[in-house]
């Protein structure tokens, strides 16, 4: 066995740091100047810096590719972080991705390219959450829109996708959903194919058509009917 800086050295090669070493690294691939891999005193690994921020610390350079993940002989990544010239932009089953997010990858009719699971009890319900910003609210943004899926019993009849709109931070109104094929607007358990309960709406109305002619038309394929509104 070896040891450096240590007289009982525990593994074939052993690095025990002393206060001798001051704020020197204990191992070092490169020079001060232009280090490509170390760790320091504290255990923190360093690629590309000489002061790595956490326990493993990536410094984006030019390069095309700074963290890459893929199969033997593969030149397509399951998982890629490209370089500063690539925005950091990350990438899954792509070298190349054109948004902070890319997945590329060629799925069979009913595949899924993302998938969400809240994994959190029965009442479980994955969400996403839009963030928009303003004046006000700053970089940091404010909640401004949620999608999320939900069962209201235990069949799959009762599964439901919801829209809703924040009331506050964090608080959210259902407006529209969509369950066994019916789309409620109002409501979350529509009985026909468009659903609408204004019962909670403004003084505004249910349906409001603008417009230089105001029209609806209404026709019944099966037994030729239809009907007509006009507003002039």
């Amino acid at each position: 066995t070896v040891g450096v800086g240590t007289t009982t050295p525990w593994g074939l090669f052993s690095i025990n740091p002393t206060a001798s070493l001051l704020s020197n690294p204990q191992f070092v691939v490169g020079s001060s100047s232009a280090t490509n891999f170390l760790i320091d005193n504290r255990g923190y690994t360093g690629i590309g810096t000489t002061s790595p921020y956490g326990l493993l610390s990536v410094e984006q350079g030019t390069e095309t590719a700074s963290f890459w993940v893929g199969n033997t002989g593969s030149s397509t990544p399951s998982f890629v972080v490209n370089g500063v010239n690539g925005n950091g932009n990350v990438g899954i089953g792509t070298t190349a991705p054109g948004n902070p997010l890319q997945i590329t990858a060629s799925q069979a009719a009913g595949g899924h390219l993302l998938r969400l699971n809240n994994s959190n009890g029965t009442a479980s319900q994955p969400s996403m959450v839009f963030y928009g910003t303003t004046a006000s609210t700053g970089a940091g943004g404010a909640t401004a829109g949620r999608i999320y899926a939900t069962f209201d019993s235990d069949n799959y009849n009762a599964a439901r996708l919801t829209f809703a709109y924040p009331t506050a931070a964090d608080t959210w109104t259902d407006a529209m959903s969509i369950k066994n094929g019916n789309v409620g607007i109002g409501t979350t358990t529509p009985s026909t194919l468009l659903g609408i309960d204004g019962s909670s709406s403004n003084s505004g109305g249910i349906l409001n058509i603008d417009g230089a002619y105001g029209q609806i038309g209404l026709s019944d394929s099966d037994s030729g009917k239809r009907w007509h509104f006009s507003t002039f």
